[in-house]
């Protein structure tokens, strides 16, 4: 495995997968960087997940999980948090195009095969924008608490 640092910030991460190999790949580097990760080898497992767990991230293979991008846009809906940011993962004929993954409500896709630097990479297009976010919503609340206090 190649070396990385952690990252700044510990995901909880659902792979729905079927392919054994797979989610080992996913769970060795992911919980390497340090976050949790919750594997679900089929869509009605996923739904069980969402229903009692807040993830931040979705992995989702679209060649080994047999269901309609509105099935999975569904499960998504049952997410009683906020929805986590999904990643589109399969064999795709050249590149993915933003239809294929708007219509799973995706935007980020992982080609198969990958390995560990191409998953980090999709952690971080995926999540990146959430987490700046976070960050700002926290800067601004730190500002707000001393100008109060001031």
């Amino acid at each position: 495995m190649v070396a990385f640092a952690p990252s700044f910030v510990s995901l909880n991460i659902l792979v729905v997968e079927k392919d054994r190999d797979l989610c080992n790949t996913f769970e060795q580097v992911l919980t390497h960087d340090g976050h949790t990760v919750q594997i679900a080898h089929s869509l009605e497992a996923a739904f069980l997940d969402l229903e009692q767990s807040s993830f931040d991230a979705m992995f989702f293979n679209i060649n080994t999980v047999d269901a309609l991008p509105g099935d999975v846009i569904a499960a998504l809906g049952q997410h009683q948090f906020r929805p986590p940011e999904l990643v589109v993962v399969g064999e795709f004929i050249g590149r993915p195009d933003g239809a294929l993954l708007h219509s799973y409500g995706a935007t980020v896709s992982l080609a198969t095969p990958f390995g560990s630097i191409e998953l980090r990479s999709a952690v971080a297009r995926a999540y990146g924008p959430r987490y700046l976010e976070n960050m700002k919503n926290k800067r601004v609340a730190k500002r707000a608490v001393k100008l109060a206090e001031s």
